[in-house]
């Protein structure tokens, strides 16, 4: 098997093992994903900003919030 494909195998099981929510979230993250460039571009948020976004998003049990403040800290890290 290509490197490739077991890399997308291997995506979809973890996602296949996320709580229904989380798997909604990440799915919504993909297909939207020129939007969610957009929403993340610009200047590097600092650490505690990241993880203040975090758990707010984690108190409001708002996953794509949390999609997107964790794309953000891979994005500009």
């Amino acid at each position: 098997m290509k490197e490739k494909e077991f890399v997308i195998e291997d995506l979809e099981k973890q996602i296949r093992a996320m709580p229904k929510m989380e798997q909604r979230a990440v799915c919504w993250l993909i297909k939207n994903i020129d939007t969610v460039e957009e929403l993340t571009a610009g200047e590097k948020i600092e650490e505690s900003e990241i993880k203040r976004l975090i758990k707010t998003a984690l108190e409001k049990d708002d996953h794509v919030m949390l999609a997107l403040a964790l794309y953000k800290r891979v994005r500009t890290n």
